[in-house]
Parts: C-alpha cells; structure tokens; sequence
C-alpha cells in the first residue's frame, strides 16, 4: 500500500469517517482535494482492507495497516463453471483477493489469477486436501499451459470456461468431473483443438463454506 493510503487507514482506527467531510478527510491525510480521498478509500476497498458503506466510507477494517502490508491482492477475474462449458471466460478483473504470500510457493505473483467457481461437478475432487463447490475461489497459475495427467486445469472451450482433470488420451484430451453427481467427460478430439486452450493449472482452492 502507498503512503496515502497507510494515513486513511490510520484516520480511520481513530477517527469515525461517515461523520467527517470528504474534504476534512482529504486535509487529514495530506491531500487537497475531496475527490482524492475518496479515490483511495476505493482502492483500499478493492483490495478487500476495508469494506465501505452506501456514502462510500469504510465500516469495517479488515486488518490493521501493518499487517495487510505482508498480503498478496490476486485479481479475481470472472467466473468458470465446475459443470458444462457454459460461463464465459470474462477477463474484467471484478476486485482482489487478499492471500498468504506463502500461496505463492516460489510463483511469481503476475502469473497467479483467481476465478470464481460456479457449478457441482468437482464437489469431490481434490486440490490439498480441499474439494471445489459452487461459490468458491480457485487460484490458477496461469504460466502452466502444460498441464499434466491427473492436474485440474482451467480450459478454454470455444470462448467458454471450466475446471476439470486434465487426461491426455490417444488423438483426444478428457476433461474429467469428479462430483456426487454423473457427469460424463468432456472430450476434445485433436482436429479441434484450435477451440480448445488451457487457460492455467490449479493451484489451489480458497473454500468459502
């Protein structure tokens, strides 16, 4: 975080914001303008430090300045679907999740994105230990284009996303679920492969339940 907003952040464990002028807010942080206040205490919020109300001032902090300074914010990109190919790849960043720098497991953090699953089909598979129900996060390591057999991938169908076990067959790729419920594979033959991508390798599995 920049040192502005380490001041808001700051202000606010003293100070209750929703009483406070845009302006007053701005002149306590060493801005001049009301607007610019207001543009940081948005950043903060997309970062998920704080959590503002309808007037656009926080009502809740996550953690104390110190220590969110020690988070890594991955973008949450769109959702994919754990079911058919049936959501659409959306690449528009729609906020930020704050993790465990330790998630990172020596990656780099440019080439970490998380999408939002939506679906049942992998209700019982396993990512460390952890299965992926509708709702959760799924941290995907994009640089892995390579996956291998047995790896859950985020595929790229047509323009469409899903998560499923990679299976490498003769002239074919399987796209496994593995759900409480039958699901058959989906199979992508090698003369169409050009509407076929992989899109990342799981990495891990934020249950949100």
């Amino acid at each position: 975080m920049d040192e502005i907003e380490n001041k808001l952040l700051e202000l606010s464990q003293h100070k209750n914001l929703d009483s406070m002028t845009w302006q007053e807010i701005a002149v306590a942080v060493g801005l001049k303008h009301a607007q610019s206040a207001k543009y940081h205490l948005q950043k903060l919020s997309k970062k998920g430090v704080v959590t503002l109300n309808q007037r656009g001032r926080p009502v809740m902090k996550v953690r104390a300045a110190e220590q969110v300074e020690d988070l890594i914010y991955l973008p949450i990109v769109g959702a994919a679907s754990c079911g058919s190919a049936s959501t659409f790849a959306e690449e528009d960043i729609q906020g930020y999740l704050p993790v465990s720098p330790s998630i990172l497991r020596n990656l780099n953090e440019s080439d970490l994105c998380v999408i939002r699953a939506a679906g049942d089909s992998m209700n019982n598979a396993n990512i460390n230990g952890k299965v992926i129900n509708s709702g959760d996060y799924i941290i995907i390591n994009t640089a892995n284009k390579s996956p291998e057999d047995g790896d859950y991938v985020l595929s790229i169908i047509g323009g469409y996303a899903n998560v499923k076990k990679f299976d490498h067959q003769v002239n074919a790729i399987a796209l496994i679920s593995e759900s409480s419920h039958d699901y058959p594979p989906i199979y992508i033959h090698e003369n169409d492969f050009e509407n076929y991508m992989v899109g990342g390798v799981v990495l891990d599995v934020i249950n949100v339940k």
